[in-house]
């Protein structure tokens, strides 16, 4: 197939200044580069070439001004056999005639006028979303898209994110926590841009009623705008609370994040139920990582109660897991074996980007028999869904 690929355009493409989306893009990109012609078009950024090419793959960068009318100047030169954007249904309207599909990572519909919204939406002859949870919240709005709205899980790259196995990445281990000012108290890893969706304050509140456990903070505002700068100054005046128990990073370039995701003991994840999914569960997962997570939203689509991490409910359930994971480190080890081994089954880049091409080549239809929930997991790779406490339950046991 030849198949165009439009990156949003906050951050540039490899994600060399962060951005889930950017991930997600570069890797599909790779995957696809094999056994497809792609072109895939993103922002311009002074550190990168306008234009790359290499077998399989042309690259093309472009100025933010103008960056979406200069997207679809270029894909109207057609020939395409799919076009994805990602994120950006604004820019549906304006492919008119092109076989294009939505992939769809935030509410960024729910931003638009929902007249806006819906024209957008029915000019996507596909929809994917990442999580099951953000394509129930599109369908209450939006129902007429459900024939053709599907879920596709992200991924992750399990020979990048994995847990410390050989003395000398233990060794290694050792001397990265030293480095950073952790002793041998478990470390509980907080990734990702300090937001309130995102939710580094909540679990700050939580780390003050654990007292053996460090954090590990790594992240930063999301873009220089007032309110995330804000934010985060509110996130380190929090954190100095803490003293030495909390350590944090600033941002971190996303090559350069397993070693920190291999010196955790804990992944928290303290998103609130407006997150879609985020992308550092499955590489926490990947590491072996016990991961601790608010049971409303969507982690619990990839996250098994008491099997490969806990959901909970408010900072009390919070801090009640960390404090259980803390003192039970053989349970927390077990559940992070499990998760990497889900990982291992379900959530590699290799089987996202497969389910992708069920839906671009059409097979997301009646042929792939999607779930209630519009997945186009196969069958036999489907999984039996990540379970949740009982609602009567508010604290953070395992099974």
């Amino acid at each position: 197939m030849r198949l165009g690929l439009v990156a949003p355009d906050d951050l540039p493409v490899p994600p060399i200044r962060g951005g889930a989306v950017e991930t997600t893009v570069a890797a599909l990109a790779e995957q696809w580069a094999g056994r497809h012609r792609v072109t895939l078009f993103s922002l311009a950024d002074p550190a990168l070439p306008a234009r790359e090419e290499r077998p399989g793959l042309i690259h093309i960068r472009l100025d933010g001004i103008g960056y979406a009318e200069s997207c679809r100047a270029a894909l109207a030169s057609g020939g395409w056999d799919a076009v994805v954007i990602f994120n950006r249904p604004e820019m549906l309207p304006g492919l008119a005639g092109l076989p294009a599909a939505l992939s769809l990572h935030t509410r960024r519909h729910e931003w638009l006028p929902w007249g806006q919204a819906r024209r957008c939406l029915e000019a996507a002859r596909a929809i994917v979303t990442v999580s099951q949870h953000l394509r129930g919240r599109l369908l209450r709005r939006h129902p007429e898209t459900a024939g053709k709205t599907f879920t596709v899980h992200s991924g992750v790259d399990p020979h990048r994110f994995h847990p410390p196995v050989s003395e000398a990445e233990m060794a290694h281990r050792h001397l990265f926590r030293r480095r950073h000012g952790l002793d041998e108290r478990p470390v509980i890893l907080y990734a990702g841009r300090f937001s309130p969706a995102k939710g580094p304050d909540r679990l700050l509140r939580a780390v003050r009623q654990v007292p053996g456990v460090q954090l590990l903070l790594c992240g930063g505002a999301w873009l220089p705008r007032r309110r995330s700068v804000r934010f985060t100054r509110r996130v380190r005046r929090m954190a100095a609370r803490l003293g030495r128990r909390a350590v944090l990073t600033g941002f971190i370039p996303p090559e350069e994040m397993p070693p920190f995701f291999r010196a955790a003991d804990v992944l928290a994840c303290p998103s609130r139920p407006t997150d879609a999914l985020a992308r550092v569960v499955y590489e926490g997962m990947a590491s072996a990582l016990p991961v601790v997570a608010f049971a409303r939203g969507a982690a619990g689509e990839v996250i098994t109660h008491g099997e490969t991490g806990l959901l909970v409910r408010g900072t009390a359930g919070l801090a009640q897991a960390l404090a259980l994971l803390s003192r039970h480190p053989a349970r927390a080890a077990a559940m992070g074996a499990a998760g990497r081994k889900l990982v291992l089954e379900r959530y590699r880049w290799e089987d996202a980007a497969e389910r992708w091409e069920q839906v671009l080549t059409g097979a997301g239809g009646r042929s792939s028999r999607p779930d209630h929930c519009g997945s186009v997991v196969p069958a036999r790779d489907r999984p039996a869904g990540g379970s949740r406490p009982s609602p009567r339950s508010r604290g953070a046991r395992w099974r």
